[in-house]
């Protein structure tokens, strides 16, 4: 483990409360392996800039009001076709 993950990790456990990280990590895995607690892994949501948003919001009016060509594809081997 990296010096600097470990430093961060034990002054977040300490912040939460724990004596040291080992402490945390020892709760941790009592709780979960008495299913008193579950993790879930989740990507933060990326948030756009108003100037992209804006790009974005335009091209999606323009695909609605037909002033923009788009190709339906029935299936990625056709897109993959197209595209070679």
């Amino acid at each position: 483990m990296q010096k600097e993950l470990r430093d961060q990790a034990t002054l977040a456990a300490k912040n939460n409360g724990f004596s040291s990280l080992q402490e945390a990590i020892r709760v941790l895995l009592m709780k979960l392996s008495k299913k008193e607690i579950s993790i879930r892994v989740e990507e933060k949501e990326e948030q756009l800039s108003p100037r992209a948003m804006r790009r974005y919001n335009r091209i999606v009016e323009q695909i609605k009001n037909g002033t923009m060509k788009t190709i339906p594809f029935n299936s990625t081997k056709d897109l993959m076709k197209y595209l070679s």
